[in-house]
């Protein structure tokens, strides 16, 4: 079962809240491990933790009953399964009509994520489509609709995106202390750890059921799974390795209010020449303070997402991220995310 109320239509919304969050090193330390991967069990995270089974699953429980963990996230890359990622920025001319505007950009089954934004834009949209055309003619609807709201907006394809850790929950000292096995194999390691690069072919229904039911509760159990996608134990493992080692299930990890533990959360854009990629996404892989990192075409190169206690601690990241390539970075922006409405992969 989710660990959403069943009765909530779930969309992969983060809805910031003022309050925050009491966590301790053991609670600091179980986040980090299902960051690592969320469908480590609770016995291998115990185990890994020296602490009883019965301990974990009660402060994963308790997470969820504060309203901080939200659930747990399958990250699909959906340029293997045929579809095509175009992100729109919005900036409106005034943002008195916003619940209504985001209740109508939540209806479209194209538009699969929403953010609300502060800064240089007002609102971030994500359009999944089969192709460029279909992606013109569903923006084109969104654009109409809204025109007499709309100051400005820009357009940048993502041609790579990539989710890069909760490093920030603990330091290089309390990381480096653990070590965690699954030996019932129901996590994947293995095949998380040998992903191919390569694209497949066609993924059949029942891949599709998998894929749908992992999306927004990546913890499900293979029994769970078998329930519902109706066919045997031991094909849902078997369909579960081939989407995870062809790199289709790209990251599993739980999806929690990071501002309810004292982080704002940044997205940070770039316009560079002459830079190595390999290099700067290495950089961005391993900052502390980065989640989650795109590739784009379009106004910006790189948009990537910063986590930062204060507008102090920003600009030091900032600054480090300049000097470190200096001389490649021709402009770059930020923007505050207030709230997340909508997070969900286009599986059809």
């Amino acid at each position: 079962m989710s660990i959403k109320n069943k009765e909530k239509n779930f969309k992969g919304e983060i809805l910031s809240k003022p309050k925050k969050v009491k966590l301790d090193l053991i609670d600091r330390k179980i986040l980090y491990l299902l960051s690592l991967n969320s469908r480590f069990s609770h016995t291998a995270i115990s185990n890994a933790l020296k602490i009883r089974r019965e301990v974990v699953a009660y402060r994963i429980k308790r997470f969820a009953e504060e309203d901080f963990l939200h659930g747990f996230f399958a990250l699909i890359d959906v340029s293997k399964i045929g579809y095509q990622l175009n992100m729109v920025y919005i900036k409106l001319l005034n943002t008195t009509t916003t619940k209504e505007i985001f209740e109508y950009l939540e209806s479209i089954p194209e538009i699969t994520r929403i953010k609300e934004c502060a800064g240089i834009y007002d609102i971030q949209i994500i359009f999944s489509t089969k192709n460029i055309a279909k992606f013109d003619e569903s923006l084109d609807v969104v654009l109409t609709h809204m025109s007499l709201i709309i100051r400005d907006y820009d357009i940048l394809r993502i041609v790579e995106e990539d989710y890069t850790g909760l490093e920030l929950l603990l330091s290089a000292n309390e990381r480096s202390s653990l070590s965690i096995k699954d030996r019932k194999g129901s996590s994947f390691s293995k095949e998380f750890s040998q992903q191919s690069s390569d694209v497949i072919g066609d993924i059949d229904d029942n891949d599709k059921k998998i894929l749908r039911l992992l999306q927004l509760n990546a913890n499900m159990q293979i029994l769970e799974l078998s329930k519902k996608v109706k066919i045997a134990p031991i094909a849902i493992t078997n369909r579960l390795r081939k989407l995870i080692a062809s790199g289709i299930i790209r990251h599993t990890y739980p999806l929690f209010d990071v501002s309810q533990m004292g982080y704002q959360w940044h997205k940070v854009f770039f316009q560079v020449r002459d830079l190595k990629k390999s290099e700067f996404v290495s950089y961005l892989r391993n900052h502390d303070n980065i989640l989650w990192y795109m590739k784009l075409i379009g106004k910006w190169n790189y948009q990537f997402s910063v986590f930062a206690r204060d507008n102090i601690e920003l600009h030091t990241i900032l600054n480090d991220i300049r000097s470190k390539f200096s001389g490649k970075i021709v402009s770059y922006d930020t923007l505050m995310i207030l709230h997340q409405h909508k997070f969900v992969h286009r599986i059809d």
